[in-house]
């Protein structure tokens, strides 16, 4: 009886040791924008070194290419083209399947699209009383700095609507040289092409304009001080001139 039991439990050990164990999926989400190509990379492992084949569901529109049957562990990548109309804003799921030919495992991946933000401003910093600092993106956490491929083009123009500067920098510095109101107007594209535009009002301090270069101010006060001197003659010469009129 006890052999029978030793016996039992070493076929019931043999048998346990000998049990199949699924393939393993490992892919890594990724997220995009419209009008930039994302590709999402998938491998598999099996502990009990069987070939292993992938696939998918199709469960978005792009392209999936694999080894399969060309090395031990498959892998595979599906790659997209993001497309407004073709992928969803937002979350595009889909399922990769991989099998040992014994067992099958599923994996739900992700490709998520963020959208073009129609909702972008610079962020103006007045650094002196006509010096302002453009910021076209903002702060570093703000959703669009994410987007890879977003252009963006500063114009700045006077209350004539003339064009006083155009940048494509990050950030921008601009010093005003009159007291006026300037108008700056932002664009931001993506490569599909989306745009969206923004405008801001710059105003700079009243004494903008005023402020003379020390050669123009001392120009500028001999020519007053020539015509104070000019004032005192004409004061002078006018008895003389008006005094014979009045005798008669």
């Amino acid at each position: 009886m006890k052999a029978f039991i030793l016996l039992s439990l070493y076929i019931a050990c043999l048998s346990v040791q000998g049990q199949n164990k699924a393939p393993k999926i490992t892919a890594q989400n990724q997220t995009g924008s419209y009008g930039e190509q994302v590709c999402l990379d998938i491998t598999t492992t099996d502990d009990n070194n069987d070939t292993v084949i992938i696939w998918w569901d199709k469960g978005i529109l792009g392209v999936f290419t694999s080894n399969n049957q060309t090395v031990k562990f498959a892998s595979a990548s599906v790659c997209a083209t993001l497309t407004r109309g073709k992928q969803n804003v937002g979350n595009n799921f889909f399922t990769v399947f991989a099998s040992d030919g014994k067992d099958t495992t599923t994996k739900i991946c992700n490709i998520l699209v963020r959208d073009y933000p129609f909702n972008v401003h610079p962020v103006i910093v007045k650094k002196t009383h006509n010096t302002f600092e453009v910021d076209v993106k903002g702060d570093i956490n703000e959703p669009w700095n994410n987007y890879i491929g977003l252009t963006y083009q500063s114009k700045i123009y006077d209350e004539a609507n003339n064009l006083i500067l155009t940048d494509t920098n990050k950030v921008s510095t601009f010093t005003a040289p009159t007291y006026q109101k300037y108008r700056l107007y932002t664009t931001y594209k993506t490569a599909t092409p989306d745009a969206y535009g923004s405008v801001d009002t710059l105003y700079p301090d009243m004494n903008v304009g005023i402020i003379l270069s020390s050669k123009l101010f001392y120009t500028y006060l001999a020519k007053k001080f020539a015509l104070f001197i000019w004032f005192l003659k004409s004061r002078e010469q006018a008895p003389k001139l008006f005094n014979p009129i009045l005798k008669r």
